[in-house]
Order: C-alpha cells, then sequence, then structure tokens
C-alpha cells in the first residue's frame, strides 16, 4: 500500500487557505493535467515548457501555460480566497483554450 504524505482528503485540499509543500505540488500536478487536456483536445501545446506548466514557490505560481488573475507569468496566490478559487481558474483557462482552438 501506498504511504500518502499528507493526512487530508484530495476533496479538502479546496478549502485550504494556506499552501504547504504537499498543496503545492497537489496544485501543480492539477496544472500539468489541465495542460496534458489542452494538448490533448487541440494538439497545439499551451506552454514553450510544456513540461513545466506551472512552478509553485512560497505564494508565487510561476507558468507559461496559465494567467490566472493577473497575466503574466508570476502569479500572487495570496489574490485567491482558497485553493479551490485557484484549481476553478485553472479548469476555467483549459476550457477557454479548447474552445478558441475549436472555433
Amino acid at each position: 500500500m501506498i504511504s500518502k504524505p499528507y493526512i487530508y482528503s484530495p476533496v479538502e485540499i479546496r478549502d485550504l487557505k494556506d499552501i504547504d509543500t504537499v498543496t503545492a505540488l497537489m496544485i501543480e500536478g492539477y496544472a500539468l493535467a489541465c495542460t496534458d487536456i489542452m494538448y490533448a483536445m487541440t494538439k497545439d501545446s499551451p506552454c514553450a515548457k510544456s513540461y513545466d506548466p506551472m512552478r509553485i514557490e512560497g505564494m508565487t505560481a510561476h507558468s507559461y501555460a496559465f494567467d490566472l488573475k493577473d497575466g503574466g507569468r508570476h502569479h500572487d496566490l495570496t489574490e485567491y480566497e482558497s485553493v479551490g478559487e485557484i484549481l476553478k481558474d485553472l479548469v476555467k483557462e483549459t476550457l477557454e483554450w479548447v474552445d478558441t482552438e475549436h472555433d
């Protein structure tokens, strides 16, 4: 059996306000999955560095693939009420990318 490095359910991550190392890794994995979907649906990479769509350091996310609230490459995650709000923005941008590519 695999030992998980966290004590909460992945569903509970949506309610978190603070981002620790484990939560950052989960968000980065979510972003990677979103970019995989973007590519699978359009055959176009959403970023020049598709192998590194998002990296979180402290409360800053660095991303070539996602604009989040402030656009650009560096995103202040303190602008979000919860991790769930970050995840919703990732899904929103993923759907916009796929929809735009199919127009």
